[in-house]
């Protein structure tokens, strides 16, 4: 059901956008944080209280060393009134000869994606998303998404030194990042797991996985998928990753099915 209240919703993003890396941990995320809009100037001023601004530059997950540090920053971004959606890409079980080889194909496929989880949960809202890419580009991204026919929707790209939000976002992304990388560590982000009704993760492509298990990052036990399920899986991700720009109708349709489910 979509929420009525128009959103402010801040869009950063951990990990590269290349795949065929061989990393066992290669992931992509993209984090959004949301906030009513009539409550955005409350909420950025009662997180730069809360968590201070950084002496000399933008607060980034990349230098939080610290897991105590970083728990703590989850907690008090998590503590204020915002919701927090996040799409985890696991890139080494994208096909390595599909369109979303190429950097650019696969930034703004992704990205589709997570507007459209948006545009099913949100009425009304726009979208402030941090810089990527050349002019060129971010002029092209933006063509692409306003393609997209979203209903009462806009987006604006700005640099995330100038916007506390985005910052925030970025830790997001890449707390979640570490969480399954260093998924064996139990003191890693316990944070993320302290506010469930706050943030909610979706991965694709999709498959089962149990947080903290011992079995390697991002594989399913064979005893628990047949062969059969494999090929129908394979079937499904191939048509996927073929068909994610078709513009016809039936076809786009097909598409967003195969995503929902």
């Amino acid at each position: 059901m979509q929420s009525q209240t128009k959103k402010i919703i801040y869009i950063d993003e951990s990990g590269g956008v290349k795949i065929g890396t061989n990393k066992p941990s290669d992931l992509y995320i993209i984090s959004a944080i949301v906030v009513d809009e009539d409550k955005k100037d409350d909420v950025e001023q009662t997180a730069k209280k809360n968590i201070g601004l950084p002496q000399g530059g933008e607060l980034k997950s990349s230098k939080i060393k610290n897991y105590k540090r970083r728990n703590m920053l989850i907690q008090n971004i998590l503590a204020l009134d915002i919701y927090s959606y996040n799409l985890v890409i696991v890139k080494d079980r994208i096909y390595r000869n599909s369109g979303l080889a190429y950097s650019k194909s696969f930034y703004k496929y992704c990205h589709k994606m997570f507007y459209n989880k948006l545009n099913a949960l949100y009425e009304h809202f726009h979208v402030v998303i941090d810089n990527y890419g050349d002019d060129e580009f971010k002029s092209e991204f933006l063509k692409y998404i306003q393609n997209q026919n979203y209903l009462f929707h806009s987006t604006e790209i700005i640099n995330s030194k100038e916007n506390f939000m985005i910052q925030l976002a970025d830790i997001i992304a890449g707390s979640i990042r570490r969480y399954f990388i260093d998924h064996k560590n139990k003191d890693q982000n316990i944070a993320l797991d302290a506010y469930p009704n706050k943030i909610s993760v979706d991965f694709w492509p999709p498959y089962k996985h149990i947080l903290h298990n011992d079995t390697a990052l991002l594989n399913i036990e064979e005893k628990h998928e047949s062969s059969i399920i494999k090929h129908c899986v394979g079937l499904v991700r191939k048509y996927i990753e073929t068909n994610h720009d078709n513009e016809d109708h039936k076809v786009k349709s097909s598409v967003a099915a195969l995503l929902y489910l």
